[in-house]
């Protein structure tokens, strides 16, 4: 449902392929898809999960892939469930990860 509401309002297919992998990913680290059995302390354990996951070059995923992509998925479904009275509270709210500026290796000018 949140899906056909984001289409309407012009959200590109990449961004629902991304929540739709956030989700499958979030699903399976729950064991279940029931929304309301969501705690903020499962957010935070899939967070941590997330971060400490090895990827098949061999890297830990990045903090701003937690961040800018699991996180912001979660958030933004959590927050659709809320504002249309399918949830009390979002329990990803207020969760983040803490990304460190990149390195310049130039100056600005």
């Amino acid at each position: 449902d949140w899906w056909a509401e984001a289409r309407a309002a012009g959200r590109k297919q990449s961004t629902y392929e991304s929540y739709r992998n956030t989700m499958g990913r979030f699903t399976a680290f729950l064991g279940h898809d029931d929304a309301a059995k969501v705690t903020p302390e499962r957010v935070l354990s899939f967070k941590d999960a997330r971060l400490r996951e090895v990827m098949k070059s061999g890297k830990t995923v990045s903090a701003q892939t937690v961040n800018a992509n699991d996180l912001a998925g979660l958030k933004t479904v959590f927050g659709w469930a809320v504002i249309n009275r399918r949830m009390a509270s979002n329990p990803a709210a207020g969760i983040t990860v803490k990304v460190g500026k990149k390195a310049r290796l130039r100056s600005k000018g």
